[in-house]
């Protein structure tokens, strides 16, 4: 708002509809002058204010797009690991129940077993960070039905990959002298499959659509000025 030009034009609409005799008065023309300046100045520095809340709000919606860009790929990294951890371990185990000679490739179960534990714990804090990161999504972004849509898979997806790591427990505790040194397809190509399903669709979602709103944002952005 250019209040140079403004100032003259508003000023002079509300002169025009006064008495006469007032304006004829200096005294009064200058008060009314200072109350209209200050009038201007109040709207402008709202406007202001609501302009720089906007792009504070936008940056901060940009921020929570990115960590959860960040979140997608550390948490398919951490499922890998924790399918790779398990089917060793479970292996391991699977052997010495057989009674089995140990095999160096598959290393100490003490190892595995700590191993385990620690990406459990890593696991833990990356679906904390993501249900924060969710959270804040959820204040930064208008409320509506498709975007709970797009967050109401992100739990039963948690499930889901809990219950196909058991799946490999389970089968090594079934294992017999012929097929325990037969990693079960599970382990190997259902957890691509799983992690698709379960990581990655629903975060390209979600990233496609808060993708959009960012972009949305952006164009109404251009009238603000």
């Amino acid at each position: 708002m250019d209040l140079n030009f403004t100032y003259p034009i508003v000023l002079n609409a509300i002169l025009n509809q006064l008495p006469q005799n007032l304006l004829a008065n200096p005294a009064i023309t200058t008060l009314l002058g200072v109350v209209i300046g200050w009038l201007l100045n109040f709207s402008a520095s709202i406007i202001q204010e609501k302009k720089q809340y906007r792009i504070n709000r936008m940056q901060r919606q940009e921020q929570a797009y990115s960590e959860l860009m960040g979140l997608r790929l550390m948490t398919d990294q951490l499922y890998l690991l924790m399918n790779d951890a398990y089917t060793l371990s479970a292996w391991i185990n699977a052997r010495e129940r057989l009674q089995l000679p140990s095999l160096a490739k598959l290393g100490k179960i003490e190892e595995k077993h700590r191993e385990c534990n620690e990406l459990i714990f890593e696991l833990a804090r990356n679906n904390q960070r993501l249900w924060e990161t969710i959270g804040l999504i959820q204040v930064l972004f208008s409320p509506s039905e498709e975007l709970e849509r797009l967050i109401s898979p992100f739990e039963p997806a948690i499930i889901k990959l809990r219950e196909h790591r058991e799946l490999i427990v389970d089968y090594y505790e079934r294992a017999t002298v012929d097929n325990v040194d037969n990693p079960p397809h599970v382990a190997t190509e259902e957890i691509e499959e799983s992690i698709h399903k379960y990581v990655d669709i629903p975060f390209e979602a979600l990233q496609k659509y808060l993708g959009d709103q960012i972009n949305a944002e952006k164009i109404r952005a251009k009238h603000w000025w």
